[in-house]
């Protein structure tokens, strides 16, 4: 049985592009859809004449945003770990 790892790392990779194309095609229609402007009033803080569309698209972004960056520091934790332990068996 062929190791198939890389053709599964590949299909995940295109098909993260291409969703990823999707919702940015779908952001997009909806900002352009929802050019009204609202007032968002929080406990203190008050703004007025924001778009509509930021309301709904802000939060997402910076939801994935936040993700990303811890998904990159979880991933540097395990990347220095294993070089961490690489050089310890090297010294042995």
């Amino acid at each position: 049985m062929p190791n198939l790892n890389h053709i599964w790392q590949r299909f995940l990779l295109a098909s993260s592009l291409l969703i990823g194309l999707a919702i940015g095609v779908a952001a997009t229609i909806f900002g352009y859809s929802n050019l009204t402007t609202v007032d968002v009033n929080w406990s203190v803080i008050h703004i007025d004449g924001v778009p509509l569309w930021t309301v709904a698209v802000v939060p997402v972004a910076l939801t994935l945003i936040a993700g990303t960056l811890y998904h990159w520091m979880d991933s540097l934790h395990h990347f220095t770990e294993h070089m961490r332990h690489r050089h310890r068996v090297h010294e042995l």
